[in-house]
């Protein structure tokens, strides 16, 4: 059960990373 929990949390961490870097990359392309 802990194991799922792990993964689970590492998906959600990594998701969050990729959803920033996202958003970054459109703040830079938008703003000259």
């Amino acid at each position: 059960m802990a194991i799922f929990m792990y993964i689970y949390y590492l998906i959600f961490d990594t998701s969050i990373i990729i959803i920033n870097m996202f958003f970054t990359t459109i703040i830079i392309l938008y703003i000259p």
